[in-house]
């Protein structure tokens, strides 16, 4: 994230003239910002990512729950729906709360796969572009 950060705020540096730095330099500064505190607090960074995922599960579970039940324009089929995905949503907070150290090792296996398998596709990008740059012939 440190050189995504970095990058982030030459690629808005060097286009400040065409005027899309805002959309490049303050994400830079977060990136490098939020690296700094994940290095520096790994532990602090986890729980409150769990706790996140944990607060998610709850807000869209009830909110199913709720549309399940209140909601009077839903068919049938459509509130037993809402109502079994809201409620497994609401218990996938739970165990999260009850388990955050499982939960945040399945993330890290998660995000390790993910951003492995990303790395991969943007290298190949990065190799297709550079394939098709146009070179400058001297005649």
């Amino acid at each position: 994230m440190i050189i995504d950060g970095i990058s982030a705020i030459i690629i808005g540096a060097s286009t400040a003239k065409e005027g899309k730095w805002l959309s490049f330099i303050p994400m830079g500064i977060l990136e490098i910002f939020i690296s700094i505190f994940v290095f520096i607090w790994p532990d602090v960074t986890v729980y409150a990512f769990v706790l996140l995922i944990a607060l998610w599960a709850f807000v869209v579970g009830l909110g199913e729950l709720f549309l399940a039940i209140f909601d009077d324009m839903l068919k049938t089929g459509a509130r037993l729906l809402y109502g079994l995905g809201g409620a497994i949503t609401f218990a996938l907070g739970i165990s999260v709360l009850i388990y955050p150290l499982i939960t945040s090792l399945v993330l890290l296996w998660l995000f390790g796969m993910f951003f492995l398998i990303y790395g991969v596709f943007l290298l190949v990008i990065g190799l297709l572009a550079l394939h098709h740059i146009p070179h400058s012939s001297s005649k």
